[in-house]
């Protein structure tokens, strides 16, 4: 068992189970049935997975919320009826409150497309009404990617998810999940290098103060690639409990297991 399994297996419960992340995901999860593509996010068995699926989730909800306005203000205008907004200033209004992420200087609303297709959906809605985009509104799995191959860790740097980013090292986002009191090292293919459970239960009345200044000294740790400094760290910073560092250099020790610090 590598460090983080173990200090999984040692945090005290958090508060994701009653978080805004866990609420969305149970009132929306029905959409991802609506095409195959997206019924490997219907079951996500962590934290981490849940806001990936909320990911997808809140991509399809932007998806919908952009066509209904730009449909509903073209049928205003074919009714004769006055708008008093031109389409583009009608649309960022509607949109102001939709999440998205930045790449390339573009907003992009719909990560589930490429950003070609998203300029659509930021900029050209005229193209949604026409041949062959308008197939988009209903048949569009041959357009999709996986968003998180394609955008990496800008989606979690991003409106989509509450993730507080710590720092940045190789291509890496170091992030904080204030809900599931985790720390996620997260590569450019969208996934998971470790997360770091915090707060054991061996840790009386832990400290939530001042988070940010103590994960950048964890961040620093982690990317030193340096295990003593890491779990030094860990320690000194009150993230976890010296008896629970101990409890795992015990474990390792007794079943002869080198200490691990990163999954291979």
């Amino acid at each position: 068992m590598n460090i983080y399994d173990f200090l999984a297996s040692r945090q005290k419960k958090t508060p994701f189970a009653n978080s805004v992340e866990m609420a969305f995901f149970k009132k929306h999860a029905a959409l991802l049935s609506n095409h195959e593509a997206f019924e490997p996010w219907m079951n996500p068995k962590t934290p981490f997975d849940i806001v990936r699926s909320n990911v997808i989730i809140r991509s399809l909800l932007n998806k919908e919320e952009i066509e209904d306005l730009y449909f509903t203000y073209e049928k205003k205008k074919e009714k004769g009826e006055d708008e008093a907004l031109p389409l583009e200033e009608y649309m960022l209004s509607g949109m102001s409150d939709l999440p998205y992420l930045l790449h390339g200087g573009k907003k992009i609303y719909v990560p589930v497309f490429p950003s070609s297709l998203n300029l659509l959906y930021a900029e050209r809605y005229e193209k949604l009404s026409v041949t062959p985009y308008r197939r988009l509104i209903r048949d569009y799995e041959a357009a999709l990617v996986d968003p998180f191959d394609y955008y990496g860790t800008a989606l979690f740097d991003s409106y989509f998810t509450r993730f507080v980013p710590i720092a940045r090292a190789a291509g890496v986002l170091f992030a904080y999940d204030y809900d599931a009191e985790t720390c996620y090292a997260i590569n450019r293919e969208g996934r998971l290098d470790a997360a770091i459970a915090l707060f054991d239960r061996d840790l009386p009345s832990p400290s939530k103060a001042h988070m940010a200044e103590r994960l950048l000294k964890l961040s620093s740790a982690y990317f030193g690639d340096d295990p003593e400094a890491f779990y030094r760290t860990l320690v000194n910073e009150k993230l976890i409990s010296s008896k629970c560092l101990h409890d795992y250099r015990e474990m390792v020790s007794r079943f002869g297991e080198k200490e691990e610090r990163r999954d291979g």
